[in-house]
């Protein structure tokens, strides 16, 4: 989809890569389209490097003011010369059941002409903790769409995000934890361990051993139950 490089090293990848259609809030239904015409905007879901820090407001405020999510991960994703535009930026906060976001609402505008807006896009960051990917969700509105009836609406982003974003979680192991120990962080079931344990994903053949610095993913489910994710 899109080659994010820098350098040799990979600088983001795409996770999640779609065009989106009407939505229908009261049904929570998303249309999922290819055709131009039927074009509300899309939704596009990153996997930043694990050397920035997402672990505060105030860090995720400085990671969006550099030049590695200006113009590397945004200029990319709006398929503009961010660097030559005049570009706007309106920080903020959401909460979803899940996570908690800094959020950023993008106005890109010619250089020559600064009424005409070329790009609109709205970018949620959540608050990671150590051993957590770090996530760049970005909401975009294509010039001409019907945005106020797709992703331009606060009120469709807000439902998408409540809805379908829940991102995955790990827990880096530390000296002493067992797998009742971690669960123990997730919830109060004694089963959640065994749940962990069976996670394909992590590979977990003997329960009784895991070591410091293993990362281990949460299921979906163990978090579901707890509600909102412990970063």
């Amino acid at each position: 989809i899109y080659d994010l490089k820098k350098g040799e090293k990979e600088a983001a990848e795409v996770i999640v890569w779609c065009n989106l259609g009407k939505f229908n809030v009261r049904r929570r239904d998303m249309e999922l389209t290819v055709k131009p015409e039927a074009d509300y905007g899309r939704i596009l879901v990153f996997r930043e490097w694990d050397t920035f820090d997402f672990s505060s407001e105030a860090a995720i405020r400085e990671y969006t003011e550099s030049g590695d999510f200006l113009y590397r991960l945004l200029g990319k994703a709006l398929e503009e010369d961010v660097e030559n535009q005049i570009l706007s930026l309106a920080p903020g906060t959401y909460t979803t059941p899940y996570h908690d976001f800094f959020a950023l609402e993008i106005g890109l505008r010619e250089k020559d002409r600064p009424e005409r807006l070329l790009r609109q896009a709205w970018v949620y960051i959540p608050v990671t903790g150590p051993g957590q990917s770090n996530w760049v969700v970005v909401f975009e509105a294509f010039p001409g769409s019907r945005q106020e009836e797709g992703v331009g609406s606060r009120k469709v982003r807000q439902q998408v995000m409540n809805t379908f974003v829940v991102l995955p979680c790990y827990h880096l192991v530390q000296k002493g934890e067992n797998l009742s120990v971690i669960a123990g962080r997730y919830g109060e079931d004694p089963d959640l361990a065994y749940e962990i344990a069976a996670y394909a994903p992590n590979q977990i053949h003997d329960p009784d051993r895991i070591w410091p610095g293993q990362q281990i993913e949460i299921p979906l489910g163990v978090l579901f139950k707890r509600g909102r994710h412990g970063f």
